[in-house]
């Protein structure tokens, strides 16, 4: 009698290199809230339900940001007036979009180190919007209707709290949540803690005696749920190339993409596709198999990218010469990361 060996097939982890972004084909443009569009975006909804609503509203459609829903017309035109909104143009167009840019730079990376409107927009150009939603209300009696954007504001709150999460990582990396993590505010429940030097604030455990390394761990580990809920996932299936069964994590909207990648970055869980890693020396992150990891010394363990070290070996020298010729050499400082820019 023969016997038959099994072998276990396993799906490779969760994980995919690309994500789908809906952009418009004209990209965006900033108008302010309570400006009047003769015609809703073309993401707001399908070209059946744009022409059908194109017959009944002929007083155009109100822009005013997504915070406004639920509001009363008048009051939010009043409350919201002057706001900045991305609006789309153009056709809406899915395109397939890597986490990582040319130059290896994560998304969340990229994301977080946008400065100004026009960085914003050109960012949204690239890849979309956060929400990946344009709501549309209208009104029979009127024959008019509201459209609602996301708002500059929205972005650069947004882009404040990737830093935050950022600053907390590396905190964590530091060990050093005794000096540049404060308790503000303590209740039943948690407390309140802010990052020095910023007004960066994150909830978490409340603590027993100063914060420790546990209450910090739990600190992170609740911010990042609370993120990853609210900018949901959800697991699926697919073939790849070669036919095989493939399990992935699909994200729900920009949001979702830009947080899935920082967190499994963070925690160690991502694959190869997104996995990204912070550089020791210059802070800013690179694509985990573009850069070079640590293997003696006090950083090791640590990643670097390819450029820092060149340069780490060329201010080495710097130093050495100087040394040599007996004078001072005046150091270059690093740039920081800095929250609250806008």
């Amino acid at each position: 009698m023969s016997k038959e060996v099994f072998e276990d097939i396993y799906l490779e982890p969760l994980g995919e290199a690309e994500f789908v972004s809906l952009i418009p084909k004209l990209g965006f443009k900033v108008i302010k809230s309570g400006e009047t569009l003769k015609s809703p975006p073309n993401l707001a909804a399908n070209k059946v339900e744009i022409a059908l609503r194109l017959n009944v509203v002929k007083n155009g459609y109100v822009a005013l940001p997504l915070q406004a829903e639920g509001y009363d017309l008048d009051d939010a035109i009043k409350k919201f007036e002057g706001e900045k909104l991305l609006c789309p143009v153009g056709e809406a167009l899915k395109v397939r979009k890597s986490y990582f840019d040319i130059d290896k730079v994560p998304l969340f990376q990229e994301f977080a180190n946008l400065k100004t409107e026009d960085e914003i927009v050109e960012f949204a150009n690239k890849y979309g919007t956060l929400q990946g939603k344009t709501s549309i209300l209208v009104s029979l009696s009127t024959k008019s209707g509201v459209v609602y954007l996301e708002s500059v504001s929205d972005w650069a709150c947004e882009i404040n709290l990737v830093r935050g999460a950022l600053k907390l990582i590396e905190i964590y990396g530091n060990s050093s949540w005794g000096s540049d993590l404060k308790v503000i505010e303590v209740g039943k429940g948690g407390g309140l803690y802010n990052i020095e030097g910023t007004s960066f604030c994150v909830e978490g455990p409340p603590p027993k005696t100063g914060v420790d390394e546990g209450v910090f761990r739990l600190l992170l580990v609740r911010f990042f749920n609370g993120q990853l809920r609210e900018h949901q996932s959800y697991p699926g299936y697919g073939f790849d190339s070669t036919g095989h069964f493939t399990s992935a994590i699909y994200p729900t909207n920009l949001a979702s993409v830009i947080w899935l990648q920082l967190a499994q970055s963070f925690f160690g869980d991502a694959p190869n596709e997104r996995m990204a890693k912070r550089c020791v020396r210059c802070g800013q992150w690179g694509k985990k198999d573009d850069m070079r990891k640590r293997r003696k010394g006090e950083y090791r363990g640590k990643y670097y990218h390819k450029r820092c070290y060149e340069s780490f070996k060329k201010q080495n020298q710097r130093e050495r010469k100087a040394e040599q010729e007996g004078r001072p050499l005046k150091k270059r400082r690093r740039k920081q990361f800095l929250i609250d820019s806008f």
